[in-house]
């Protein structure tokens, strides 16, 4: 097992003197969730940032099942103190009405404060590992008086869920009551004062948490980098046997679900190409119905309890993490892709890791696909070798232990003590960025309205057609930049990153934003830490908010709603936003129509998503923001009027362009099953809305709901002739 640091060249480490509390031992590492354990502990004590350690033990080792090895973990950590407390499993602790029994065995000692005061006086944080410790971290916060963050290995309450909806009845039944109180004490738990944050080891849940939580909420990638052998990278095997690699603990319902289903639905295509391959299940103490699986499937192996999965790993031509189940981070993709070998995932099996699939791995939830993939790997040296070094690359990039740490310790700093006398940012810290499509004459009204000192920079994306170049000679604090005809997320890209100012704002040609109202937002947005950006909400001709001024991350739900219009009642349990005047409301995402982004932090989420020509890239910079646990706010203060496009092409060109995009949003974000339902949906709903617009006599409409539709149908869409959805698409995605 390799012990050398993970760390990447510019990252410097934080200094402090944090307070770990574990939620049980953790060696020996031999799941998932001991890793992550064994990784955090090892990169902050290496950092010389854990002060004491606090971990919850059994004092029966035969009761729970396994011998927990305590004095590794005190030559591991030391010099830094282990503080053991009792667990407590009597069935009492089950019974409590509010407190789930998993936070109920863990009681808080009385002498705890007493005893850390002593091991440890100079500590100055507490980082909770994880949820099921949150009383005994509180504790300690509030008899310190000292900052704490959560570290979150899943979303508790669906994760809990899941684990019912695997388990045999009536056990069902007890972890499905379980998972509910769970659940509702995460969410009172995500709103407490005493928190300073969360850091969550998911993108995917990081994104869904800040949503609701009433604290700061950072993705931190895993620490279980530092746990796993990453020095002795994968290559091929010479075997004549092709061979596919599944590690897991095998007593657990998500992974019984998983082998299940590539056990019935994948196995048997890749057989049928390749029927000398072999399948190695790979994994703890598996149960009578995982021995039965696998001794029924052809070409299967089980190997139970070994002391080094890593050696199957190493002889496998790829390796499978079939998830169908579950939150969080599977941490055997974590492995694999350390590793090296190369991997074929379900879409849920990578919904917590920012990885990009047929790159860094194979991606499908079809059984024929991704029985397909499998085949690719077993079968193409190149195909594997390529995709195994790529997603080791992507992983050591993205777990790096250093910027994990210092993540958190920023959570654990807080927002900055800013004073607004002093700070409080002016028009000299702002630059506009007007992407201009043949847009002169609004471009010109716009200037003529803002004060001459308010720096403005036009991205010109029809090639100085209408002569907008000549501005620049009339407005002193004029930029004028080529956009080369790429559509808005690239121009919007370019005009930000050329930028010198720290705060840039997108403003549409076609919207009238003041220069009171800019200021506004980028005031706001100064004053507000938690947020990257701060947009207006647009208002249409009729002077009512136009529909789409933010929305939600697509799901069957949503979209769903959508298509049959139930939006109109339930408004935030569609897809698009459109609040009343004055209404607050916290979507996922907000239009770039009048958006004020922090410069800087704007270029570090990779700016505007350029797989899009133009629409959807609003929706993804939404999408890549909670991810690093931002939050895009929307202004209901502060109102501009919108021209509803008419900067742009054809209004028809324009409305095929919107639905080509969202489908190949759901392309590039939702593949698989569920982003061809969702697309179903959205193209039923358009469908259904065409055909009522023609039966009332609504030509233009429905010719504008057609273009729509032929645009999500097709994922092809023109301007000036010229295809510009696809061919964009397949140039950045892929």
């Amino acid at each position: 097992m390799s012990t050398a640091p993970v760390h990447g060249p510019d990252a410097s480490l934080p200094t402090g003197h944090w307070i770990v509390v574990a939620d049980s031992p953790f060696l020996p590492a031999r799941g998932g969730g001991e890793r992550e354990h064994l990784g955090f502990v090892r990169a902050a004590s290496r950092a010389g940032l854990l002060s004491a350690l606090v971990i919850p033990t059994d004092s029966d080792a035969a009761a729970v099942g396994r011998q927990d090895d305590l004095a590794a973990i005190r030559s591991l950590v030391a010099p830094a103190p282990v503080i053991e407390i009792p667990r407590t499993r009597a069935l009492f602790r089950a019974l409590q009405l509010r407190t789930p029994y998993v936070v109920a065995s863990r009681p808080v000692p009385d002498d705890l404060l007493s005893r850390i005061s002593e091991v440890a006086p100079d500590a100055d944080a507490v980082v909770i590992f994880s949820y099921k410790s949150h009383r005994i971290g509180r504790a300690l916060a509030d008899g310190l008086e000292l900052p704490v963050v959560l570290r979150q290995h899943n979303l508790e309450g669906p994760y809990h869920r899941s684990l019912a909806a695997a388990a045999p009845f009536p056990r069902s039944v007890a972890v499905r009551v379980e998972a509910e109180r769970i659940n509702a004490d995460e969410r009172r738990l995500e709103q407490s004062g005493w928190l300073s944050g969360i850091a969550d080891i998911s993108a995917a849940d990081a994104a869904l948490r800040s949503q609701r939580a009433g604290v700061p909420v950072r993705y931190v990638p895993p620490f279980a980098l530092d746990s796993l052998p990453i020095d002795r990278p994968w290559k091929r095997p010479t075997s004549d046997v092709p061979t596919v690699v599944f590690l897991g603990a095998l007593d657990v319902g998500t992974n019984h679900d998983a082998v299940t289903w590539f056990a019935d639905a994948v196995w048997p295509k890749v057989r049928s190409r390749l029927p000398t391959a072999r399948w190695s299940v790979v994994g703890r103490r598996p149960t009578d119905a995982v021995r039965k699986l696998i001794t029924t499937t052809p070409g299967a192996d089980l190997h139970a309890d070994v002391a080094d999965p890593a050696v199957y790993l190493h002889a496998a031509g790829a390796a499978i993490n079939p998830a169908v189940s579950g939150s969080g981070v599977n941490i055997k993709l974590v492995e694999y892709l350390a590793t090296g070998v190369p991997v074929v995932s379900t879409s849920r099996g990578t919904d917590g890791l920012l990885l990009e699939p047929g790159r860094d791995l194979m991606v499908s939830d079809d059984p024929a696909d991704f029985a397909a993939s499998v085949v690719s790997l077993l079968t193409d040296p190149d195909t594997a070798e390529t995709t195994g070094g790529n997603g080791r690359r992507t992983a050591l990039s993205l777990m790096d232990t250093r910027a994990g740490l210092t993540t958190i310790a920023g959570l654990l700093a807080g927002p900055p003590n800013t004073t607004a006398a002093v700070d409080e940012p002016g028009l000299d810290d702002c630059e506009v960025v007007l992407v201009s499509y043949r847009s002169r004459q609004h471009v010109q009204t716009l200037l003529d309205g803002w004060p001459d000192d308010l720096a403005v920079a036009v991205v010109d994306n029809s090639a100085n057609a209408d002569g907008i170049a000549d501005l620049t000679g009339r407005y002193r604090r004029l930029r004028y930049v080529s956009g080369g005809g790429q559509g808005f997320a690239r121009a919007a890209n370019l005009g930000a990153t050329s930028s010198i100012k720290p705060y840039v704002i997108f403003v549409n040609p076609d919207s009238r934003p003041t220069a009171a109202d800019l200021l506004a937002l980028v005031r706001g947005l100064a004053a507000d830490p938690r947020a990257v950006s701060h947009a207006a909400t647009v208002t249409g001709a009729d002077g009512r908010v136009e529909i789409g001024v933010g929305g939600w991350e697509p799901s069957v739900g949503r979209l769903a709603v959508h298509a049959v219009g139930l939006h109109k009642l339930l408004p935030r349990a569609g897809l698009f936003a459109e609040p009343q005047l004055g209404e607050p409301l916290t979507p996922g995402w907000t239009t770039g129509a009048c958006m004020a982004v922090r410069a800087d932090l704007f270029a570090e989420l990779g700016g505007f998503d350029e797989t899009f020509f133009v629409y959807a890239e609003d929706m993804a910079f939404g999408r890549r923001a909670r991810a690093a646990g931002w939050q895009c706010r929307l202004r209901e203060d502060v109102v501009v009027a919108h021209g509803a496009g008419s900067s742009g092409a054809p209004s028809a060109e324009m409305l095929r362009l919107r639905g080509a995009s969202f489908a190949g949003y759901l392309r590039r974000y939702h593949p698989g099953p569920r982003g061809v339902l969702m697309r179903g949906f959205f193209a039923a709903g358009t469908a259904g809305r065409m055909v009522a617009q023609r039966a009332t006599g609504r030509s233009d409409a429905a010719a504008l709901s057609r273009a729509l539709l032929t645009g999500t149908l097709t994922g092809r869409a023109f301007v000036d002739g010229v295809e510009v959805a696809r061919s964009r698409y397949d140039e950045v995605a892929h």
